[in-house]
């Protein structure tokens, strides 16, 4: 489910831009404006801890692998650039840069929460933990 998500949204997104850029439908090219916009300011709250160990607490977070992820990012950038919207590929490129972060933070806290975690005493003669 969560791989079905990623990609509608992104799918969307991609569909969006050709229609828009393309085939020059103005109305797919100002949801695709809004889209970037909003994810780069909800991005920009990835620097928060509050909403950094939030996310990683999430068992099926990342939704897709972050090398994916990042080349879909790029693919956009180089989408908008390609254009000549440069404004809309400065603020993706923020947003992937806020995401990639956001997805090595989380790693680190996994892997540190994995090195921590605590294994109850056993007795020595049988192995069983103690009551």
């Amino acid at each position: 489910m969560k791989y079905l998500r990623w990609l509608l949204v992104n799918g969307g997104m991609m569909a969006l831009m050709i229609l828009g850029w393309i085939y020059d439908i103005g109305g797919a090219r100002n949801i695709v404006y809004f889209m970037v916009w909003f994810f780069t300011l909800v991005s920009l709250t990835f620097a928060i801890p509050a909403v950094r160990d939030s996310l990683g607490s999430k068992p099926d977070f990342p939704a897709i692998s972050p090398k994916v992820d990042l080349l879909y990012d790029v693919t956009v950038i180089l989408f908008f650039a390609w254009f000549g919207c440069f404004v809309s590929a400065g603020a993706y490129t923020l947003q992937t840069l806020m995401t990639q972060y956001l997805f090595e933070e989380v790693a680190k806290a996994r892997e540190v929460r994995s090195h921590t975690e605590v294994v109850p005493p056993t007795t020595p003669e049988t192995g069983q933990e103690y009551a």
